[in-house]
C-alpha cells in the first residue's frame, strides 16, 4: 500500500477558489500554502481560527504540509475559544484578523493569501497517509462536544467516495457556494477537501443572508452546487428573491421534509442530494427527499447490523463507527431514518420524534423557526418519561394561538410544556443548537 498521498491532484491552472470576483488557481493556492507552511512555528497542533473560507483553506493545507494537525474548534465565541485553548498543549494559532486578545503564538495568514499574477510551479507535497491532519468536534447538540481525530488517508479517500455520489452527472467545472463553515465536518468535506481533488472551485465570500447567497451564486462561474442546511433553505425560500439556477443542492445536518425539498428545488432549479452522516465517519448515505423517504448507504461502506444497532466500517476509516440513530432497513438494503439517537422520546407509552414534532411547529403559519427538545433527557428511564419543551420564533403571532394549532396536529401526550416564544434560537452556523443553550434559553423567564 502506498504510504503517502498527494496534497492535491488538480492541474496547476485549474480554478480552486473564487475570492470576490478573482479566480485563484491551484498554482497560486499551492504557492501560498507552501510559503505559509515554512513560516509556521514548531508545534504538533495548529488551531485554525480563520473565518474567511480561502484563508481557512490555505491555513489548513499549510498545517498539513508542515506535518501538523488542524484543530477545528466547534465554536467561534471568544470565551469558548479561550477556554478551549487553555486545555490544548503544544499548539499555535492561525487566524485572519479575529481574536486579537488571544495569549498564544499567533500567525496571521492574510499576508499569504494575496497571490501575485504570475506564480512559478510548486511541487505538490506528498503527505504520509497515516498523518494526523485534523481534529474535529461533534456539535454538542446531544450533550458535551467530543473530539474526533482525522488522518490524511481518511480525508482523501473519503473525499473520493463523496465525489462518486454527489457529483454524479456533473461534467466540467462546477462552483460550490456554501452556507456551512469550513471547520464543520460537512463544510470541511465539501468546501475544503473536494476542491483539492475534483474539478470544482469554492466561493469564499460571505453567504450569511439570502441576499449574500444570491450574490455568491451570481459570481460563481460554471455549474453551481449549493451546499447548505434545512435552516438556510427555509431562509432562502422566505426571502422571496430570484436566484440564479443551481445544478445541484446538497443538504445535511437535519432531515429535510418533502415539502421543503420540493419548494427548494422549484425555487433554485436544481436537483437535491440529501446527505446523512456523522462527525466520526463523515457522509455515509444519500437520498433525493423529493422522491423517496429511503436512504442508500455508500457502496464502499460495510454495514454491520445486530438487531437495531448498526455500525459502519470501511477501508478509509481507522475503526468501526457505531451509529446511535434509529434505522429501519427495507428489503433492498436501504433504510428509513426514524430518528436520531437523541431525537426519539417515549411519553405515555408512545414513541415520538423531536424532529417530527419540530416540523409540525414549523408548518404553522407565522412560525419562522422552532425547536422541540427534552430539557433533561438524562432523567428519562427507570420509570421516568421524557418531558418536552419548545421554543418558537413567531413574530406577530399569539403564542396561545400557535399552541392551539399545534394541538390539532400532534398527540396530546407530546404537547410541549412550556411552549415559549423567543426572539431567536441559539443556532450555530450549521443550524444546530447545543442542548445546554436550549436549556438556558428555556429556563430564562425574559427569553
Amino acid at each position: 500500500m502506498n504510504d503517502s498521498l498527494p496534497l492535491l491532484t488538480r492541474h496547476p491552472d485549474d480554478i480552486l477558489a473564487i475570492v470576490g470576483d478573482r479566480p485563484i488557481t491551484c498554482r497560486q493556492f499551492l504557492a501560498a500554502a507552501t510559503a505559509l507552511a515554512e513560516a509556521l512555528p514548531d508545534a504538533p497542533l495548529a488551531v485554525n481560527l480563520c473565518e474567511d473560507r480561502y484563508a481557512f483553506l490555505v491555513a489548513f493545507a499549510a498545517a498539513v504540509i508542515r506535518g501538523q494537525a488542524n484543530v477545528l474548534l466547534p465554536s467561534r465565541q471568544p470565551a469558548a475559544i479561550v477556554e478551549a485553548l487553555a486545555r490544548i498543549d503544544g499548539h499555535h494559532v492561525m487566524h485572519d484578523g479575529a481574536m486579537p486578545e488571544l495569549d498564544a503564538d499567533r500567525i496571521d495568514v492574510r499576508p499569504f493569501t494575496n497571490p501575485s499574477a504570475a506564480v512559478a510551479d510548486v511541487a505538490v507535497p506528498s503527505i504520509p497517509a497515516g498523518q494526523l491532519s485534523a481534529i474535529v468536534f461533534t456539535s454538542g447538540s446531544t450533550g458535551e462536544s467530543t473530539q474526533i481525530r482525522k488522518f490524511w488517508r481518511t480525508l482523501v479517500q473519503g473525499t473520493a467516495i463523496n465525489r462518486r455520489y454527489t457529483l454524479q452527472g456533473i461534467d466540467g467545472p462546477a462552483g460550490i457556494v456554501a452556507t456551512v463553515p469550513p471547520w464543520h465536518m460537512y463544510g470541511l468535506e465539501y468546501t475544503v477537501l473536494l476542491p483539492l481533488f475534483e474539478n470544482v472551485h469554492t466561493y469564499t465570500g460571505n453567504t450569511l443572508f439570502p441576499g449574500d447567497i444570491r450574490n455568491a451564486l451570481e459570481r460563481t462561474p460554471g455549474q453551481r452546487i449549493f451546499v447548505t442546511t434545512p435552516v438556510h433553505l427555509r431562509a432562502v425560500l422566505r426571502a422571496g428573491l430570484a436566484f440564479p439556477p443551481v445544478r445541484r443542492i446538497l443538504c445535511a445536518t437535519a432531515p429535510l421534509t418533502r415539502e421543503l425539498a420540493t419548494d427548494a428545488a422549484r425555487t433554485l432549479g436544481g436537483d437535491i442530494c440529501e446527505l446523512y452522516g456523522c462527525t466520526e465517519a463523515g457522509c455515509l448515505a444519500y437520498r433525493n427527499p423529493v422522491t423517496t423517504n429511503d436512504w442508500t448507504f455508500f457502496a464502499e461502506l460495510r454495514v454491520n447490523r445486530a438487531g437495531r444497532r448498526v455500525s459502519i466500517d470501511a477501508a478509509h476509516l481507522p475503526e468501526p463507527v457505531m451509529l446511535t440513530d434509529d434505522l429501519v432497513f427495507t428489503a433492498d438494503g436501504c433504510f428509513e431514518l426514524r430518528g436520531r439517537g437523541a431525537d426519539l422520546v417515549k411519553i405515555g407509552g408512545k414513541r415520538g420524534s423531536l424532529a417530527e414534532l419540530t416540523n409540525r411547529l414549523l408548518q404553522i403559519d407565522g412560525v419562522e423557526d422552532a425547536v422541540v427538545f427534552s430539557p433533561n433527557p438524562d432523567a428519562a428511564g427507570d420509570g421516568n418519561e421524557a418531558r418536552l419543551s419548545a421554543l418558537v420564533v413567531c413574530p406577530g403571532r399569539d403564542i396561545d394561538a400557535v399552541r392551539d394549532e399545534l394541538a390539532q396536529v400532534i398527540d396530546p401526550v407530546f404537547m410541549p410544556r412550556p411552549l415559549r416564544r423567543v426572539d431567536a434560537l441559539p443556532r450555530n452556523q450549521t443550524g444546530k443548537m447545543r442542548r445546554l443553550d436550549l436549556q438556558q434559553l428555556g429556563d430564562d423567564p425574559t427569553g
